[in-house]
């Protein structure tokens, strides 16, 4: 009796899991030698959410004009989703008309999928002195290991600048930042943060609210 009553709980729990799943499918845009992919959300009641998510994934072409590319791959990642948040990050490779050399494209998409709104870094973090003096020095860790000095030098208007552009994503333990540089430098340099070492209300209350909800 024991035995079919935890397989019953089992199996609840199994349903349970894999409803509250989405399925995310993939979509993409082409034209010519432009290709762009992007996630979707299979369910109708995400119509709206995946109209802002394709929005998002080609905005791309018109901040360089569609016109002014002669060829773009992009791909995407979904570095963390719940009920409540989506965050994408896009990485790829492109070549400008008349550019002598190919450009490394990093953009994020982050969404708050109840008010199906596109959050933005302040949303998230007060860029206090705090934040700031922790983007300048070891608690942000670089992901590549030669971009790790490249903010040290920076003033805190120049960090303030970088931070406007509100290229961040979320993952499961991580905020991670990403911010533009020299195309010898890279192009662009991602710089991600522990949780635990996020000292910010605002980030205290977005935690809480989007992603340690009880």
């Amino acid at each position: 009796m024991l035995k079919k009553i935890l397989l019953i709980l089992l199996v609840v729990c199994l349903l349970t899991s894999c409803t509250s799943k989405k399925n995310i499918v993939n979509d993409s845009y082409s034209n010519g030698d432009v290709n762009i992919n992007y996630p979707m959300i299979e369910n109708k009641d995400y119509t709206e959410i995946n109209e802002l998510i394709k929005k998002e994934a080609l905005k791309v072409l018109d901040n360089y004009g569609e016109n002014n590319i002669s060829s773009l791959n992009i791909d995407y990642e979904i570095s963390y989703i719940n009920k409540k948040i989506i965050s994408i990050k896009y990485t790829g490779i492109g070549n400008m008309k008349k550019a002598v050399y190919p450009n490394d494209f990093f953009y994020t998409t982050n969404i708050d999928m109840d008010n199906k709104t596109i959050l933005k870094l302040a949303d998230v973090v007060d860029a206090d002195e705090t934040f700031i003096e922790n983007f300048r020095n070891d608690n942000f860790r670089a992901l590549k290991d030669q971009q790790r000095l490249l903010l040290k030098d920076l003033s805190d208007d120049e960090i303030i600048e970088k931070l406007s552009t509100d290229n961040f994503y979320i993952s499961e333990n991580s905020l991670g930042i990403s911010v533009d540089v020299l195309h010898v430098l890279g192009d662009h340099a991602e710089y991600e943060i522990k949780y635990g070492n996020i000292d910010n209300t605002k980030w205290d209350n977005f935690n809480s609210n989007y992603i340690n909800e009880k």
